[in-house]
């Protein structure tokens, strides 16, 4: 998830922290984390209230199966 005042950067507040997530818990290269979450993930508003905006990016658990 990622929150900022401006919804661009709270957009890449939550990228960056599903990127990390993935390189951490997945082994994944940064790279191919990246272009993971470019074809298959899910970024959606969370939050518009008050000044501060709420986005979370989200993967279906079925891309990882084997």
């Amino acid at each position: 998830m990622g929150f900022h005042q401006e919804l661009y950067e709270a957009t890449r507040i939550a990228v960056r922290e599903m990127i990390d997530f993935l390189a951490t818990e997945k082994k994944m290269s940064r790279e191919d984390a990246y272009m993971l979450i470019s074809v298959a993930g899910d970024v959606d508003i969370t939050e518009l209230v008050d000044s501060n905006k709420g986005v979370h990016v989200m993967l279906p658990k079925a891309v990882f199966k084997n």
